[in-house]
């Protein structure tokens, strides 16, 4: 059975109060530790997972939207230029995670 994930390239607001790692964990089955790894890795420092989601800066919602990617099961992701917004330390974490990735991705 297929499983997709879609990143659509879009300018992300987040209006919500919620907390970044509340909203993550929210909406996935992960451990903490696993989201608080898996957002450390996109670049979110430890200390910012409290802030909330209006706070976010256009590259940090467009790396918190890729981070859901990967917090849902699929089996294929579709990605509509994914690394718009973000710089490049995100844009090689980005490249570490679709490598280790176990399903199908497409551009």
């Amino acid at each position: 059975k297929v499983s997709f994930q879609v990143y659509q390239q879009k300018g992300y607001q987040m209006t919500s109060e919620e907390s970044i790692i509340r909203f993550v964990m929210r909406q996935t089955e992960f451990s903490e530790s696993l989201v608080r790894s898996l957002l450390n890795h996109l670049g979110f420092a430890q200390e910012t997972l409290t802030k909330p989601l209006c706070t976010l800066s256009g590259g940090e919602a467009t790396r918190l939207t890729i981070a859901l990617l990967f917090t849902k099961p699929s089996n294929v992701l579709l990605l509509d230029e994914p690394t718009n917004f973000i710089d490049m330390a995100t844009i090689e974490a980005l490249e570490k995670l679709m490598q280790i990735y176990p399903g199908t991705i497409l551009f």
